[in-house]
């Protein structure tokens, strides 16, 4: 892969000035939800970047704006809708009581923050000429909010929406990026002792799957959402940053996707 694109959704922890009075969570809140220091993964690779400019809980970057499964149709639930009502790790309101946002400010925010994030992809992949899109998260040691999702997550999830039992030879006709690189990925990580998990919990989101599909430009191209379980670089309490252990999986997953 010659010209990688990564994109940023949930790392940032700006909270614009307009909507402090509004809210009903902590700073720990705050730093427990977004992806913490996602933006500095890969930072050393020369690539192209896009960072999100406000904190993840307000406006989803990586869901559907109508609200609304791609394929299912069905709606999203409040949690993880493109405006949630309840943190995702307790479920306590965001907003304080009759401080919900109203259709006015969600209509401006989709216009200010949500739609030129996907134009920017599209003008980095139309500008750079983009090889590969690649989705950056993060992810709790555990799974919260649905009991049946009560489970430990892999050290490393990568999302390509494949399905093994698909013919492999077809492969661009369902997922987003190649089975056998993303099985090389995965076995470049393995070397390293991290377990690594390919679309479990999930097959995708919404940005992968938006540019992949091409609704934003005129053709494929390959895309990939990795998510870095945060115990590998944080410490305990999901608060502060361990930057030995970031350092660590930092060179372990530039190199490995330098390799692709």
């Amino acid at each position: 892969m010659k010209n990688i694109l990564f994109s940023y959704p949930h790392s940032s922890s700006n909270i614009p000035q307009w909507l402090e009075n509004k809210l009903n969570v902590s700073k720990e809140d705050l730093i427990i939800t977004m992806d913490f220091w996602t933006e500095k993964f890969f930072s050393g690779l020369d690539s192209q970047k896009l960072f999100a400019e406000v904190h993840l809980l307000f406006w989803n970057l990586n869901r559907n704006i109508s609200g609304y499964h791609l394929f299912t149709w069905e709606k999203y639930n409040t949690a993880m809708s493109l405006f949630p009502l309840n943190l995702p790790h307790n479920w306590k309101n965001i907003y304080k009581e009759g401080e919900e946002l109203s259709e006015a400010e969600k209509l401006e925010i989709a216009e200010k923050y949500y739609i030129p994030y996907y134009k920017k992809i599209s003008e980095f992949i139309l500008s750079w000429k983009i090889d590969l899109l690649i989705d950056v998260h993060s992810c709790d040691p555990v799974a919260s909010g649905n009991q049946a999702w009560n489970w430990e997550r892999a050290d490393i999830i990568l999302w390509n929406r494949w399905d093994e039992n698909w013919n492999i030879k077809n492969w661009r006709d369902y997922v987003t990026f190649s089975p056998e690189l993303i099985q090389k990925l995965r076995n470049m990580l393995e070397k390293h002792w991290l377990k690594v998990a390919i679309n479990t919990p999930f097959l995708w989101w919404n940005i992968t799957q938006q540019f992949w599909y091409s609704e934003w430009i005129d053709w494929k191209i390959p895309t990939l959402q990795i998510e870095i379980n945060k115990k590998l670089y944080m410490e305990d309490d999901l608060l502060k940053v361990d930057e030995t252990k970031f350092d660590n999986i930092n060179n372990i997953l530039s190199e490995s996707i330098k390799s692709l």
